[in-house]
């Protein structure tokens, strides 16, 4: 029985072909779906064989640390390099949008909220 091991909705595509090579290196035997036409199906990596499942997902959960480090490290030298914007640079740049999701999110929490709430 096949057992999903990553989804690939939302990843980007060098991130799902690292993964690819992760498997294909490590010799796990795998196959990929797609979302479909509409996107309504799940895009996905799956394991073959259930022999596979723990070794893929440690592989997996090591090469995301590692990218998740290397992400960090990136955002940091952009920080300290002054190429990564703050709320204010963001706000300066693009006050009504910034305005208008702020607006946005107010409105969606106070109608969350309003039934628990008495005014």
């Amino acid at each position: 029985m096949s057992v999903l091991i990553f989804r690939l909705n939302g990843v980007p595509d060098d991130e799902a072909e690292d993964v690819r090579q992760l498997l294909v290196q490590s010799d796990i035997d795998f196959y990929e779906t797609s979302a479909g036409r509409w996107g309504v199906s799940v895009a996905a990596l799956w394991v073959k064989s259930r022999e596979d499942t723990a070794k893929a997902k440690q592989l997996i959960a090591e090469y995301q640390r590692g990218r998740e480090e290397w992400f960090a490290a990136v955002k940091q030298q952009a920080m300290d390099e002054g190429r990564w914007p703050s709320a204010w640079q963001r706000f300066k740049a693009a006050p009504f949008a910034f305005i208008s999701i702020l607006l946005f999110v107010i409105a969606i929490v106070m109608l969350s909220i309003y039934p628990f709430v008495a005014f």
